[in-house]
């Protein structure tokens, strides 16, 4: 009877114990569920400030791009300004040459001496306008491009055909980059019917 009752308060004694303990794991585990909710809340807040500042840095770097862009722009331009004028005169020179070269008779060795001068001359001059990024302006074409090229003086014909055409260039164009310095000066041919030319002599 007295190892009945023994029994009984022993079984009582640990099952007070196990309530005791289940209630401590349970509140133990609450709190650590507690402080992983705080720390899944700081690292959701930390990562919105990262994300934040990855933006602010990824920002303010494009509009030091767009600055640096801008102001390397600037430069280039008050460069070009500043320079223009003897672009010009190196141009101009060109022409010079270039006129006496197709002007000069090359039937004489010292004419034929003289040309080879003038060509070496040219192409040097072309290689400073060239280093400098000027360079002459190829069309690739014989029909009249307006953006390119300055008509100076039209030839009539009656072929339809050769309407627009580009009978002779005058004057050769430049590019500074992809900006027309100076355009090709040219002579363009205009298409005129038969009965149009009768009715203008008349």
């Amino acid at each position: 009877m007295k190892d009945k009752q023994r029994t009984g308060k022993h079984w009582f004694w640990q099952d007070s114990r196990s309530a005791g303990k289940t209630e401590s794991d349970q509140h133990t585990l609450q709190q650590l569920l507690a402080s992983l909710t705080h720390l899944n809340k700081e690292f959701s807040s930390l990562n919105h400030i990262i994300e934040k500042r990855i933006r602010y840095d990824k920002t303010k770097e494009e509009a030091f791009d767009r600055l640096y862009a801008e102001l390397e722009e600037l430069k280039q331009d008050a460069a070009f300004r500043q320079n223009k004028p003897l672009y010009i005169d190196l141009i101009l020179l060109f022409d010079r040459v270039d006129n006496m070269s197709r002007e000069i008779d090359t039937n004489s060795e010292v004419g034929r001496t003289f040309a080879r001068l003038l060509d070496t001359l040219r192409d040097e001059v072309l290689e400073i306008l060239y280093r400098r990024e000027v360079q002459l302006l190829r069309t690739g074409s014989d029909t009249f491009d307006p953006r390119v090229q300055h008509a100076i003086r039209v030839e009539p014909t009656d072929d339809p055909a050769e309407n627009n055409r580009v009978a002779r260039v005058v004057r050769r164009g430049f590019l500074y980059r992809d900006t027309v310095l100076r355009p090709e000066e040219v002579i363009v041919k205009r298409y005129r019917s038969a009965s149009s030319t009768s009715l203008v002599e008349r």
